[in-house]
């Protein structure tokens, strides 16, 4: 079994410096060679992805030992739910502030945020990296192979 954390491919409607023109994967690989921010959250997360992993399939286990018929996705489907969940409030806390070099990014700390009506504004608040108009963060996705 193989398990992909990766980006749909979504098209930033805004943005500044990354998503202007771009969809989201195109963004995800700029960022991903810059700050290895995925790479860093699977370092991070490990042992809790593959704790939900084995939660999932004791569930999906259970189900058949009951007689019960189980589709991968089912087992699957509430771990992959939790992955993402996962990511996305990691990057919402700004968990990785620090632990990257180069975060926060400069635009963060600026409050630099196309979310808002005047994305440049001075007096805007500090907001978190990677979080400009909310499609990277939402485009993350996990699936899973088999090998």
């Amino acid at each position: 079994m193989k398990i992909n954390l990766g980006f749909s491919s979504m098209g930033y409607a805004s943005g500044g410096k990354y998503g202007r023109g771009k969809t989201s994967t195109e963004v995800a690989k700029q960022i991903e060679t810059n700050y290895k921010l995925v790479e860093k959250f699977f370092e991070l997360e490990q042992n809790n992805i593959m704790e939900m992993l084995v939660d999932a399939y004791r569930k999906g286990l259970e189900v058949i030992m009951e007689k019960q018929t189980v589709a991968k996705a089912v087992i699957t489907g509430g771990a992959i739910e939790k992955i993402e969940q996962k990511f996305r409030q990691d990057l919402t806390e700004s968990r990785y502030d620090g632990l990257i070099p180069g975060v926060p990014t400069r635009a963060a700390k600026r409050g630099v945020s196309h979310q808002l009506a005047h994305p440049y504004a001075k007096g805007n608040p500090q907001r978190p990296s990677f979080i400009d108009t909310g499609t990277y963060r939402d485009s993350f996705t996990v699936w899973i192979e088999e090998d």
